[in-house]
């Protein structure tokens, strides 16, 4: 699952929050302005926590596809791409 859990619980993959940060960032990079932070229901996220969650966005991307390629490598080519990515 790569898209996981919200916060203070226990699920893998990355929280519900940053996902929903990067969105966020993606829709009103056009419509805002201010380019330092994001207003939703007159809350404000800073760029360092948007930068943060781009940070942990890549990361788990880069990880993913490292075990995928660990995997496909290992298994001397009985599994095809889509069976090693599920």
């Amino acid at each position: 699952m790569f898209i996981g859990s919200s916060p203070s619980s226990v699920g893998g993959g990355i929280r519900t929050t940053t996902f929903a940060i990067l969105i966020l960032f993606l829709i009103n990079f056009s419509n805002n302005a201010d380019k330092t932070s994001i207003k939703v229901y007159n809350r404000e996220v800073h760029i360092m926590d948007i930068q943060r969650s781009f940070a942990v966005f890549t990361m788990a991307t880069i990880l993913t596809f490292l075990g995928m390629l660990i995997i496909s490598a290992t298994e001397n080519g009985k599994l095809t791409f889509l069976q090693v990515f599920f």
